[in-house]
């Protein structure tokens, strides 16, 4: 199993201010020539489909990889100074090129603007996005008897 983190930096004017989707860098993985995949997180910061008012949706997306089916285990820790009040949101989903997996709940834009809250720091907010894979087995078609 292999592991990677990444941590993305977003000024409190970024979410305020933002009507459109917001992109972080990309970040990549290369497991010793086994998997080679690039990843990007995106949030929308005015909301989502189906998403409450005030959340803003995150999403880690599959930029592109050599294999597929590629499951991954994810975190998200939206990290706060007042620790251990860090907000985590955790799955397990599989992944291929241009296909992203999130959750709508991790930022909840009022509470994570307030300072007093602890999320704010220095007018910054960290999301720390953490990966494992897993490569999945290959899978084949169930065979069908055939009349005769």
């Amino acid at each position: 199993m292999e592991f990677l983190d990444y941590t993305w930096i977003l000024t409190s004017k970024d979410l305020v201010e933002s009507n459109q989707t917001l992109r972080s860098l990309s970040f990549r993985a290369d497991t010793h020539g086994n998997l080679n995949a690039t990843w990007f997180l995106k949030l929308y910061p005015k909301g989502h489909e189906g998403a409450e008012e005030g959340f803003c949706p995150i999403y880690l997306m599959c930029e592109e990889t050599n294999i597929y089916p590629l499951e991954v285990s994810y975190f998200f820790t939206l990290t706060n100074r007042n620790a251990p009040e860090n907000i985590v949101a955790k799955d397990t989903n599989v992944f291929e090129a241009g296909r992203g997996w999130g959750t709508q709940k991790l930022i909840e834009l009022p509470r994570v603007l307030n300072p007093e809250n602890g999320f704010l720091q220095r007018g910054r907010i960290y999301i720390k996005t953490e990966l494992s894979y897993t490569l999945q087995k290959q899978t084949k078609w169930p065979v069908r008897p055939t009349a005769t």
